[in-house]
């Protein structure tokens, strides 16, 4: 049974690395659905974050932060990013040791104690839009056809919701808050090389970092060949501008 449970937290953590960062429609909000449009949700996102100045201060970003999953305990999570598009999430589990998962801007891959491995297909083209740094100014670019699919409630707080799809099957819903703008929850569906994964994240307890406003909590499930995990992020420590080596991203050897 050990044995099994060892194969289950392997095959969750690359998905728990990727961590980086609900719909009940109202008819009463028909007219507020109306003018709702994919520019006034996301300019309104932008202004809550910090706004256009703040944001493009920031070139780099480190965290550490506690994780807490159903059936693999307690982890240290630690994340790094630097402008444009690279990323590397590092989890240091009790008894399976440290696992990564990263993207150096062209290449992404995901190592642990099953081994190392570079990501294809969907699952690349995930990592791709999940490493880009200026998300909040970039949007429409990263997510193109992006669409408003309208009100619904989040942990009881209204939200404008706005819907991604790719041609390959993925698909990203993203539930900003009606009252502060804020993204209050992601939810992400997507393939990998392990099956189909179906993630929701809620983000919550934000405060300003460096004129920015991050999340300090991430809570959420994991959903991979009818297995669901729970987690718990809770983040320690932000820091920007921070200087990261290019190498720090690039795919280690086998």
């Amino acid at each position: 049974m050990r044995k099994r449970l060892n194969i289950m937290k392997l095959t969750y953590l690359p998905c728990l690395l990727a961590i980086s960062w609900v719909l009940t429609m109202a008819s009463s909000a028909k007219g507020a659905q109306e003018s709702l449009t994919v520019d006034s949700v996301l300019e309104k996102y932008v202004k809550a974050s910090g706004g256009r100045s703040a944001l493009e201060k920031i070139s780099s970003r480190t965290i550490k932060g506690k994780l807490e999953m159903t059936i693999a305990g307690g982890a240290e999570w630690r994340f790094y990013a630097k402008a444009p598009d690279k990323q590397l999430v590092e989890v240091e589990v009790p008894g399976l040791g440290k696992s990564e998962d990263g993207f150096d801007g062209q290449v992404a891959w995901s190592k642990n104690a099953a081994g190392l491995r570079s990501k294809t297909g969907d699952e690349l083209a995930k990592a791709m839009r999940d490493s880009q740094f200026m998300r909040e100014l970039n949007f429409k670019t990263i997510f193109p056809n992006v669409m408003v699919k309208g009100i619904a409630k989040v942990d009881g707080e209204d939200s404008n919701v706005l819907e991604f799809n790719t041609a390959g099957g993925s698909k990203e819903t993203f539930y900003f808050s009606k009252s502060s703008g804020l993204l209050l929850r992601q939810d992400s569906e997507f393939s990998t090389g392990q099956g189909k994964v179906i993630s929701k994240a809620g983000f919550s307890d934000y405060s300003l970092v460096d004129g920015v406003n991050f999340p300090h909590a991430i809570k959420g499930s994991l959903n991979m060949a009818g297995q669901e995990l729970e987690f718990t992020l809770r983040i320690t420590e932000v820091r920007h501008n921070i200087k990261v080596e290019d190498s720090k991203f690039s795919k280690p050897a086998a």
